[in-house]
């Protein structure tokens, strides 16, 4: 299991309190994440080892962690 810590935010200065959880993989951890939203329409950072691995946007997407490797 990898523990992922899942960041949501409504702006650049509202952020609710991280939640640690553990998931197998990280499509696990972004179905986990979504299920954990707490409010509708804001973004969603998921952290594995300090490291950004995926962002949902407002409208719901998930951004491919890909593009936070580079």
């Amino acid at each position: 299991m990898i523990n992922y810590t899942m960041t949501e935010k409504q702006d650049l200065y509202s952020q609710r309190e991280n939640v640690t959880f553990e998931a197998k993989n990280l499509t696990a951890a972004k179905r986990k994440a979504s299920s954990l939203q707490a409010f509708y329409g804001t973004i969603i950072s998921l952290e594995q080892d300090g490291y950004v691995v995926a962002v949902k946007e407002k409208n719901g997407k998930w951004i491919p962690n890909s593009f936070f490797n580079e």
